[in-house]
């Protein structure tokens, strides 16, 4: 059996500027997370249509949500095969 752990992979030092910091502007966004090559996900496409919907729905609806408190404050939980938020205090 092989486990690729993603988490790892999408923070590789040599492949991405500034690994550890969540930036939906960077330019360089070839992550891995729906795999490569023949093992591609075939539903990547819709996986990413239904994001955009949903943020941009959750941003239609609540213009003023904002993270509560110093982003440099939020904590994280990780695992030998993704890393998680413990929590995400918000305001709306």
């Amino acid at each position: 059996m092989v486990i690729i752990a993603l988490a790892s992979a999408n923070r590789d030092e040599t492949v991405f500027e500034n690994p550890e910091i969540f930036d939906i502007t960077r330019e360089n966004n070839r992550h891995i997370a729906f795999g490569h090559g023949s093992h591609f996900c075939l539903g990547a496409p819709l996986a990413r249509l239904e994001a955009k919907i949903a943020i941009t729905t959750l941003f239609n609806r609540m213009p003023e949500l904002k993270i509560k408190g110093n982003r440099e404050e939020i904590k994280w939980q990780g695992n030998y095969l993704m890393r998680s938020l413990e929590e995400l205090p918000l305001t709306f």
